[in-house]
């Protein structure tokens, strides 16, 4: 949100336009006797759903170890096992009880 005020809503306009701001994309909003614009806010992006369990975000810790265990069933047809799993977390400096709880939740996801 713009947090200057304007006394007319064409002046608002011409003040996001001189911004750099899309006009068509933001909201001009009333406050009292004054004008101001609202940018949208962006919205996350719709993660995979499968058997009740949403993917985690990219980027994030669990996200490495449902990447790591997929990539392993897909190459080798392997699936993790918890053991294995704290090894693979001792190596690459992950939580081991984080990594198993990530590797079961990524099992009930892949339905395996």
């Amino acid at each position: 949100m713009n947090t200057k005020f304007y006394a007319s809503k064409s002046n608002a306009k011409r003040a996001a336009k001189a911004t750099g701001v899309n006009v068509e994309t933001v909201k001009f909003v009333e406050q009292g006797c004054k004008w101001t614009w609202e940018t949208p806010k962006q919205g996350r992006s719709k993660l995979v759903e499968s058997n009740g369990i949403k993917q985690p975000a990219p980027g994030g810790a669990c996200r490495k170890v449902w990447d790591f265990c997929a990539a392993k069933y897909e190459n080798e047809g392997v699936v993790m096992k918890p053991k294995a799993m704290k090894e693979v977390a001792a190596e690459k400096g992950w939580n081991a009880t984080n990594a198993v709880l990530s590797m079961y939740k990524w099992r009930k996801f892949a339905n395996v």
